[in-house]
């Protein structure tokens, strides 16, 4: 049997003093030494030393810097006031910029495609791209506001739909433009979870009682979708389950699909469901 030992080839050494005073550091000094040995003969081979001094040379106290806004505000990182719309960062991202891009896209593409019309097109890709990954309050009206008028597909729309469950920052107004997508006979069973999920994340940060008029009309509309018979909708189900918080009335009615008979036993787990996503809602 044989026996392999390996023999480093590198030997190094890093020894470093500090001096610090009030807490301030005053000097430092750094000795750096390494052995190359590239076969085992004592202490031959190559070897470098480094030396590194660093000394304060002067401390001069200076004012606190002058606040410009003079505006206290919060330590945490307030997001939601951001604005991607387009290349400058200061654009909001809404309907007329979205309108008054393709306008100007149009316009540079009647003679044909240029640069320019090139640079437009590229700014309306970036603006509808942003609609879906920003994910504040105002990107969502923004959103909502294009698929009520039809202006996008339908595929471009369910993504929309879906991207409401990513939501940042919801606000009364995108709970308010979300009540307008259920005014429909109709409503995709994306838009119903990613609804109910948009309440969730409104709940998330901030209060939700009845003095929240968007709160309580956007959970009302959704719960109305189960219809007085509690119609087999498991979209409608799913979506108050997202939303963790439930009005007394929808709460109501979800209980009764849950107890009710007539239902089949999927419908009511999934009653069960929503009803146990609220846990604040004790009755």
């Amino acid at each position: 049997m044989q026996h392999f030992q390996s023999t480093p080839i590198m030997d190094s050494n890093l020894q470093v003093e500090q001096t610090i005073k009030d807490h301030v550091l005053v000097s430092a000094v750094g000795h750096e030494d390494y052995l190359f040995r590239p076969f085992s003969n004592g202490a031959s081979g190559a070897r470098t030393t480094v030396s590194t001094k660093l000394t304060l040379v002067q401390h001069q106290p200076s004012p606190a810097p002058s606040v410009t806004n003079g505006i206290p505000s919060s330590v945490l990182f307030d997001s939601h006031n951001w604005n991607y719309g387009g290349a400058n960062p200061e654009e909001e991202a809404t309907v007329e910029m979205v309108s008054t891009a393709l306008k100007n896209a149009e316009k540079a593409s009647n003679k044909g495609v240029s640069v320019q019309s090139a640079g437009l097109f590229r700014r309306i890709v970036r603006v509808m791209h942003a609609l879906l990954q920003v994910g504040t309050g105002q990107s969502v009206e923004a959103a909502i506001q294009l698929i009520n008028a039809e202006d996008i597909p339908q595929a471009v729309a369910r993504l929309y739909y879906i991207g409401l469950s990513f939501v940042r920052h919801a606000t009364r107004g995108s709970m308010k433009a979300a009540a307008t997508l259920l005014e429909s006979p109709t409503v995709h069973p994306e838009a119903l979870l990613g609804i109910g999920a948009l309440v969730g994340r409104y709940c998330s940060e901030h209060i939700c009682d009845d003095s929240v008029p968007e709160y309580k009309a956007l959970v009302g509309k959704l719960a109305n979708k189960l219809g007085g018979g509690c119609k087999p909708i498991m979209g409608t189900l799913k979506g108050l389950q997202n939303a963790h918080k439930l009005t007394a009335e929808a709460a109501e009615a979800v209980a009764k699909c849950a107890a009710s008979n007539d239902v089949p036993t999927r419908i009511r787990v999934a009653a069960l469901d929503a009803v146990r996503g609220d846990p604040c809602n004790m009755k």
